[in-house]
């Protein structure tokens, strides 16, 4: 039997040319004694060998001090949900000390909910833990999200 060259580079997972037709004369592949076409470009072979190139290393900080600025996200839904019900989760991240708070959450209007609870929590236990430290509204001066609608309501 004649098979096709790219056909069954693709089902041999992207497996290159050379031992695809040395397991073809070898008799590894059974029903199949040649081969047509040749291998043509191969999209998913060229990404696959791609390098990226990294991010160029900031002289400087973004931020001078812990939660200046952080980095929010709300994920789900997932299937199946958990034992408690919960489907959502929302991740904060400091982008000073790289700090992530994970919280979950059965619907994913409760994103505001969480975020304040979570404000509070962060002053606690600053205060506890450093002392005297000045909470005032603007504490955090930037919250970035990827703008979705649990982060652009009037509420938020």
């Amino acid at each position: 039997m004649t098979i096709d060259v790219n056909l069954l580079h693709r089902q041999m997972g992207h497996i290159s040319i050379g031992r695809i037709e040395q397991m073809v004369k070898c008799g590894q592949l059974r029903g199949i004694d040649t081969l047509s076409g040749t291998l043509t470009f191969c999209k998913a072979c060229t990404l696959g060998k791609m390098k990226k190139t990294p991010f160029e290393l900031q002289d400087r900080p973004r931020t001078t001090r812990p939660l200046e600025m952080v980095h929010t996200n709300v994920g789900g839904p997932i299937s199946p949900q958990s034992r408690e019900g919960y489907k959502f989760w929302l991740v904060i991240v400091d982008d000073f000390s790289r700090f992530p708070w994970v919280y979950f959450m059965k619907h994913n209007s409760e994103a505001l909910q969480i975020y304040n609870q979570w404000k509070l929590d962060v002053k606690t236990l600053l205060r506890t833990e450093i002392g005297q430290e000045d909470f005032s509204k603007s504490y955090t001066k930037f919250v970035r999200s990827d703008g979705g609608s649990e982060f652009t309501n009037k509420v938020f």
